[in-house]
């Protein structure tokens, strides 16, 4: 999960927020934070109702997640925190790339959960070898004219996008909006991405 599961505090959403308890995960589920968790004011709650429903907090950190047929095969599941968190002045979040990738190697494929495209763009333009960055925030741009603004704005608008000879990005356009409770020129969705060994 790239960020943005919520407006508002464990008290007022914590409730409508139980059937993510449910889902079954052989591999494990994962959350790392967006932009709208700090505004709520609350991301360390969000971060233990979910973690009392199985999540793995990816707060500039990863899990290497193991073949099951064979432990010496694993890909490193990394996250990083929202690019504006330090910006909105929560002590002891920011992205920090380096922390995130810290344990992961260039012999095994790294996956990075990095809630805005343009934290996408500068973790694929550094030096740390990531195979896939999960993204979103964008909403597809969500409707017209806001689209426009979204595309200039972000170096990522939706869908997948090839960076370099190995990378790749894919951005989600979510399952809701932002706003107005209205979409135009976009559509919402819930990836289900398929990873195959090559």
């Amino acid at each position: 999960m790239a960020g943005d599961l919520t407006d508002a505090t464990v008290d007022a959403m914590g409730e409508a927020a139980e059937p993510l308890s449910r889902i079954i995960a052989p591999y494990g589920k994962y959350f790392s934070t967006g932009n709208h968790e700090y505004y709520t004011g609350d991301v360390e709650n969000w971060f233990k109702l979910l973690e009392s429903f199985d999540f793995h907090i990816l707060h500039n950190s990863n899990v290497k997640i193991h073949d099951k047929s064979d432990d010496k095969q694993w890909i490193c599941m990394a996250g990083v925190d929202d690019i504006q968190a330090d910006q909105i002045g929560y002590t002891g979040h920011g992205m920090n790339l380096k922390q995130a990738y810290e344990g992961c190697d260039e012999k095994h494929s790294t996956i990075l959960v990095a809630h805005q495209p343009k934290a996408a763009k500068f973790a694929l333009d550094s030096d740390y070898k990531i195979q896939l960055v999960l993204s979103g925030h964008t909403h597809g741009g969500q409707m017209y004219p806001i689209i426009w603004l979204a595309y200039f704005l972000n170096p990522y608008l939706s869908g997948l996008y090839q960076h370099g000879a190995s990378s790749y990005v894919y951005v989600s356009q979510g399952s809701v909006y932002y706003g107005f409770p209205l979409r135009l020129g976009s559509y919402p969705e819930i990836p289900n991405i398929v990873l195959r060994s090559v």
